[in-house]
């Protein structure tokens, strides 16, 4: 009798060891995803509902996450990969978005609500390194995604919207957009480039409101943007301090 009891207690406490690990390891995806240092690899090999994931796909860096609402979380990466979690983060399932999207990378992810999303990234061409865009959207939450905007779009590494009409996208320069930024007033049908009188190269945009926000680039670059416009100026990061005091007080 005392070997049987004794054999339940282990197998409790082994139990007890596993559930912790399995919550530490929850925790870790989630926190990876976050600060960008996770790649699909440390995802789950195959997705839960039976998807194959490809060698390609597994080893996918993770490029950026958002949340659609408190328990959703959509994640995206090199060679197409979408994942979506329905459990803040503890699991997570490999979504296909649309044919032939493993030449692609997804660079930007942002959902307004759990229902209405956008993806932004591109491809660079074998043959002259050329660089294409592409934005897909969703209205049902991500059961369908469609391309809205691909080949005249410069590769895009950051999209933005405001509301489900206007948004801004910044990304390579090309000859039609020598800013590498553009932006639509009709959720992403059709975009219109920015102009700005400095050969920068930007990064990333960080948002003040609807209507403004700052650019920053290569070599400490940046500009403010307000009302579809890049201000003139700009700089480096030195100067960002008396440009956002201007901004307030127009």
């Amino acid at each position: 009798m005392d070997a049987e009891l004794m054999s339940k207690k282990t197998l409790i406490e082994k139990n007890n060891q596993l559930s912790n690990h399995c919550l530490l390891a929850c925790s870790i995806i989630s926190f990876g995803l976050m600060t960008g240092n996770l790649s699909a690899q440390d995802l789950s090999p195959q997705s839960p509902q039976g998807m194959f994931v490809s060698p390609l796909q597994d080893d996918a860096t993770i490029k950026d996450v958002a949340f659609a609402s408190a328990e959703i979380l959509w994640a995206v990466g090199d060679h197409g990969v979408v994942w979506k979690s329905l459990d803040a983060g503890r699991t997570w399932n490999l979504v296909s978005v649309a044919p032939g999207m493993e030449n692609f990378s997804f660079e930007s992810v942002q959902f307004l609500t759990d229902r209405v999303g956008w993806i932004a990234g591109g491809a660079v061409s074998s043959v002259g390194r050329v660089h294409h865009g592409i934005v897909l959207a969703t209205t049902d939450g991500g059961t369908t995604w469609n391309i809205l905007s691909q080949a005249e779009l410069p590769y895009l590494r950051q999209i933005h919207f405001s509301d489900l009409e206007n948004g801004i996208a910044i990304g390579e320069r090309t000859s039609k957009y020598s800013a590498g930024i553009t932006s639509t007033n009709d959720g992403g049908q059709t975009w219109t480039p920015l102009q700005h009188e400095k050969n920068a190269r930007w990064q990333s945009a960080a948002f003040f409101n609807d209507a403004a926000g700052l650019l920053v680039g290569d070599q400490g670059r940046q500009a403010v943007f307000s009302d579809g416009k890049i201000l003139p100026g700009g700089g480096n990061i030195g100067g960002l301090q008396k440009r956002w005091y201007m901004l307030d007080d127009r």
